[in-house]
C-alpha cells in the first residue's frame, strides 16, 4: 500500500525521478530487443503501465502535501525556431518546494501576462498552445531552412492567433506523423516525462521551446545540431538588475552561439552584477561608520579651521586652493572606490 509522507526531501525527488527514468529506458531496451527475437512484450508494456501509475501516485502524494519551503527557478518561453526571439525572457519564479514543472510554467505564464492553455495527455500535462505571441514572420535558423531550401520539406503556416501544436509544422512526404509545438528542458536536458510529473528542483533552469520540427532543440536523441548548454547564462540573466546589453542577449538568442560566445555573454553579466556589489558595498559599514550617515569631525567642518598640518592654517572657503589641498587627503573611501 502506497502512504504518501508528509515532507520530501530534494534528494527523493531526483532518485524518484531517475529511478523512474532509467526504468523506462531499461524496458524499452528489453522491448526493441525483444521485437528482434520475436518474443512477446507484453508483459513490458505492462510493467511501464505500473510504473507510470506508482510514479503518478508518488507526484500526486507531493502536490497533496506540498513543502513550506520554496525554491527559485529559471524560466524561458522561447520562439527562435521561428526567428521570433523570446516570449518571456529568463525569469525567476519562487514557488513551493516539490511544485511540479507544470506549477512551475503556470505561474511564470500568470508573472508575465501570458494565457496559456494547459492539456492532459498520456504523459502527463503539457502546453498545448500560448495565445498572442506569434509576431507573423518567420525567419528559420539556418538547420532549418537548409532543409526548406533543399525542397524536401516544406513549411506550415499558423492560421490564428494562438502558437501551438501542429503550426508552423515542418514536413516532408515520408513524414509519418508531422508535428511542431511546444517542447521543454530542464538544466540542457531534454524532458524524458509530461510537465505535471515531473518534480522542480532549487535552482533549475526551465527553457520552453517551440518546435517545428523534433531535433530542432539541439539537444535529444536525434538532433539536427549541437546546441551549446546556456543554463548558467540564463540564470545570471534572470538574476540581472539592469536592462540585458544588445549583444548579451544576441547570444542568448542564438540557437547556435558558440560556448566561447557563450561564456563571454556570461562574464559581461558578472561584471555587471559585480559593479552593483560594488555599489551596495558602498552602503555598508566603513570604518565603523555606515556610509549613509558618515560624518567627519564637526570641530573640522564647523566653520573652523582645519588641522594646519594638512591645509596649511587655510580656512576651508571653497577656494580653488582648498579643493587642490583637499584632493590630496587620503580619505578611506577613496580606496574603496578604488
Amino acid at each position: 500500500t502506497y502512504t504518501p509522507a508528509k515532507q520530501y526531501s530534494e534528494n527523493t525527488n531526483a532518485s524518484a525521478q531517475t529511478a523512474y527514468e532509467n526504468m523506462v529506458l531499461a524496458i524499452t531496451t528489453l522491448e526493441k530487443l525483444a521485437e528482434e527475437k520475436e518474443v512477446k512484450v507484453s508483459i513490458f508494456e505492462q510493467a511501464k503501465i505500473n510504473m507510470g501509475e506508482a510514479y503518478a501516485a508518488y507526484v500526486k502524494a507531493l502536490v497533496d502535501h506540498p513543502d513550506t519551503n520554496t525554491m527559485e527557478i529559471v524560466v524561458s518561453l522561447e520562439g527562435f525556431n521561428l526567428g521570433q526571439g523570446f516570449y518571456i525572457e529568463p525569469v525567476t519564479v519562487t514557488i513551493p518546494k516539490n511544485s511540479t514543472i507544470a506549477d512551475v510554467m503556470k505561474q511564470a505564464f500568470d508573472k508575465n501576462g501570458k494565457t496559456g492553455d494547459f492539456s492532459d495527455s498520456g504523459y502527463g500535462a503539457y502546453l498545448k498552445r500560448v495565445n498572442n505571441i506569434d509576431t507573423g514572420t518567420v525567419k528559420l535558423p539556418r538547420y532549418l531552412q537548409t532543409l526548406v531550401d533543399s525542397e524536401e520539406y516544406v513549411l506550415g503556416d499558423n492560421t490564428d492567433t494562438w502558437l501551438g501544436e501542429f503550426d508552423y509544422v515542418l514536413k516532408n512526404d515520408t513524414t509519418a506523423y508531422p508535428s511542431s509545438g511546444w517542447m521543454y528542458s530542464v538544466n540542457h536536458k531534454e524532458a524524458s516525462m509530461g510537465m505535471s510529473q515531473m518534480i522542480a528542483k532549487d535552482g533549475d533552469v526551465v527553457r520552453m521551446q517551440f518546435s517545428v520540427l523534433y531535433g530542432d532543440m539541439g539537444i535529444g536523441w536525434t538532433p539536427l545540431f549541437t546546441a551549446q548548454d546556456k543554463t548558467e547564462l540564463y540564470t545570471a540573466m534572470a538574476k540581472a538588475t539592469t536592462p540585458i546589453t544588445n549583444e548579451v542577449m544576441a547570444v542568448a538568442q542564438n540557437t547556435e552561439a558558440t560556448q566561447t560566445e557563450i561564456d563571454g555573454a556570461l562574464a559581461t553579466l558578472k561584471v555587471n552584477l559585480l559593479e552593483l556589489d560594488m555599489l551596495e558595498l558602498a552602503t555598508l559599514e566603513l570604518n565603523g561608520s555606515e556610509l549613509a550617515t558618515l560624518e567627519l569631525d564637526t570641530s573640522e567642518l564647523d566653520g573652523s579651521e582645519l588641522d594646519g598640518s594638512e591645509l596649511d592654517g587655510s580656512e576651508l572657503d571653497g577656494s580653488e586652493s582648498d579643493i587642490s589641498e583637499l584632493e590630496k587627503l587620503e580619505l578611506p573611501i577613496m580606496d574603496l572606490v578604488a
